[in-house]
């Protein structure tokens, strides 16, 4: 008799990071059941075999509803929320609310046998020490900086206290095909310039989004216990280094480098709240907090832990970053 394939759940598949864990799902032979809303855009998966479950992810109820008693899920990945909002309150609805909901309609109904996997962010322990310089790690006393970070924070929490055997990922800044994130940075590096809006001394940590994904199903069949680990490809970059990086693998060279005051950084970022407000247009750097935390001294991720348990090593490299 043929082995039955595990069964995995999926939050957040339509997304960037998660269309590689969807990828890797199948990869590592996984039966893949998709959460998703029922106008979501399928565009990046459309090839990928996979079974849908249209949630109504608004309350406890409304999730309930949506799910089979008949189906029981060996893992589930979480990867859903939002990373930018107009409307400050959605970042504890999105992040908050609906980890906790999730959370309690798997546990009070027995839906999953194995491990919740939830993608955090950096973002919830917030910048490490601007003085020291010292590594974040998992055991860093959390001070996120922004409603972003806070909500991922309190969704961690969420988790934690849910009953679940759980493992909470925190990546790092993520990069890969599939993200816009970058491409302001590449037009600028492609000119010649390097355009600085804190010291090029700013430490930076990176990871690739399949990097990523292939560490969610590293701690799905190795780690043992409820775990932390935060996510990078181990090196300490500089924004200056960055920048060198980024040329060399565009081949140009950078003829202008430019330092852009702190107090028009903060000028740009309400401008841009503003924008985003009255006509709907997202923008990363769209708040007084937002400015402080993309200009924060010290993004150093440490990923020891990950790699002295698991074993992980990166496959990518930031001169991908271009793509």
């Amino acid at each position: 008799m043929p082995n039955t394939p595990r069964k995995i759940l999926i939050t957040g598949a339509t997304g960037f990071i998660g269309k590689y864990i969807v990828e890797h799902a199948l990869k590592n032979g996984y039966e893949v059941y998709l959460a998703v809303r029922d106008k979501s855009d399928f565009s990046r998966i459309a090839d990928l075999d996979f079974k849908k479950i249209i949630v109504d992810f608004s309350s406890e109820e409304s999730i309930a509803n949506s799910f089979s008693s008949n189906v029981v899920f060996d893992t589930v990945v979480h990867s859903a929320g939002v990373k930018s909002c107009f409307v400050t309150n959605d970042y504890y609805t999105y992040n908050v609310a609906l980890t906790k909901n999730l959370c309690e309609v798997l546990h009070k109904r027995k839906l999953l046998k194995g491990k919740f996997i939830y993608m955090g962010s950096l973002a919830a322990l917030g910048p490490g020490n601007k003085v020291s310089l010292a590594d974040i790690t998992e055991n860093k006393v959390a001070n996120p900086i922004s409603d972003y970070g806070k909500s991922k924070l309190l969704a961690e929490k969420e988790v934690v206290r849910s009953g679940l055997s759980y493992t909470i990922l925190r990546p790092t800044a993520v990069y890969g095909k599939g993200t816009s994130d970058y491409n302001a940075l590449v037009k600028i590096v492609k000119k010649g310039f390097a355009v600085y809006i804190t010291k090029p001394s700013q430490r930076l940590s990176f990871v690739h989004a399949e990097d990523v994904a292939r560490v969610v199903f590293l701690t799905d069949k190795v780690s043992q216990g409820n775990q932390i680990f935060n996510v990078s490809d181990g090196v300490d970059y500089t924004l200056a280094s960055i920048y060198e990086i980024m040329a060399s693998a565009l081949k140009v060279k950078l003829m202008l480098k430019l330092r852009i005051p702190f107090f028009l950084v903060l000028a740009v970022a309400q401008y841009n709240h503003y924008i985003e407000r009255f006509f709907k247009i997202e923008n990363a750097l769209n708040s007084f907090e937002k400015a402080n935390e993309v200009t924060a001294p010290n993004w150093k991720c440490s990923s020891k832990k990950l790699k002295d348990r698991l074993g992980f090593k990166t496959l990518h490299t930031l001169r991908e970053i271009i793509d």
